[in-house]
């Protein structure tokens, strides 16, 4: 069994591989709703695997969240 934060991870992750690009990054306040999780709650998973570099990310005025082809190559193991 894996626990709820694994699960909403692998779901953002998902989220972001189909949605989401280099050049079309995604906001937290624009996925939580579609991964049924709190935003901020949200905020700190993505956080957490943009440190781990899982997925990428850009703050600023263009910034967000994105999947970069290096990021695609992880496994559902690696989440």
């Amino acid at each position: 069994m894996i626990s709820k934060t694994a699960k909403y991870a692998i779901k953002a992750v998902i989220y972001l591989g189909l949605h989401s690009s280099e050049p079309k990054k995604i906001l937290t306040r624009d996925m939580y709703e579609q991964i049924h999780v709190s935003e901020s709650y949200l905020a700190k998973i993505l956080q957490v695997l943009s440190r781990h570099n899982i997925i990428s990310s850009i703050k600023g005025r263009n910034g967000g969240f994105y999947l970069s082809e290096e990021n695609k190559n992880h496994t559902l193991m690696d989440i």
